[in-house]
């Protein structure tokens, strides 16, 4: 994934309000942002954010887009935010997508210098996704870019891209509480280069292959 999408946690509690209308979806969100990537330590069991998104679908949901704003509290006195946008397109069995996100928060140096702690950083990432659904099979193609701005340096300090090739194989399609049964194999490649003040720091290559199995389905 993107380092943008890597920052947020997957589940919060808090409320949402949506209003749905021709096709297209209207919410707002208020949770809890008591994370230390967003809140100073002082204000992790207080710190709010909220977000404003729009779901659009056109033409049958052949065209579907994504597009967000979102503020968190990071102090009394103190806001990061963050925009999202995203495009998808479906066209039969083959599907992209296409997804941008900027924003500030508090970066864990940990990859390069572990003295360094958190620092406030501004995160560009765009990614591109191609998959083809055929029969029980789906390859999947995906790249990604990133780009980070130290605020205190004030200079861009590292940019990465990537690469993602993976295949998806459904084995009991419509089986009773097997047919979501998937079993993947992903190959990712991602290389960093840093710069500015940390433009001494060696390049780095990280090349990963997963394996696994995820089942999904419905107890009645």
């Amino acid at each position: 994934s993107t380092r943008a999408n890597a920052t947020f946690d997957c589940y919060q509690i808090g409320a949402n309000i949506a209003y749905n209308f021709l096709g297209q979806t209207l919410n707002l969100q208020v949770f809890n942002s008591g994370r230390p990537q967003f809140a100073e330590s002082r204000y992790e069991n207080k710190a709010l954010a909220g977000s404003l998104s729009w779901a659009g679908s056109f033409l049958e949901g052949a065209l579907n887009t994504r597009l967000g704003y979102m503020a968190l509290q990071h102090s009394s006195s103190k806001l990061y935010s963050w925009v999202t946008t995203g495009l998808q397109v479906n066209a039969g069995a083959f599907t992209s997508e296409m997804d941008y996100y900027i924003g500030t928060y508090n970066v864990l140096y940990d990859e390069i210098s572990p003295d360094l702690g958190r620092r406030e950083a501004r995160d560009q990432s765009a990614s591109v996704n191609l998959r083809y659904r055929v029969g029980k099979w789906c390859p999947i193609v995906k790249g990604v870019w990133d780009l980070r701005r130290d605020n205190q340096f004030d200079a861009n300090i590292l940019q990465s891209f990537g690469v993602q090739a993976a295949v998806e194989f459904y084995p009991f399609i419509g089986r009773k509480y097997l047919s979501d049964m998937r079993l993947h194999l992903v190959y990712n490649y991602v290389t960093t280069d840093y710069m500015g003040p940390f433009q001494s720091t060696p390049r780095m290559d990280r090349h990963t292959i997963l394996c696994g199995i995820r089942w999904l389905f419905t107890a009645k």
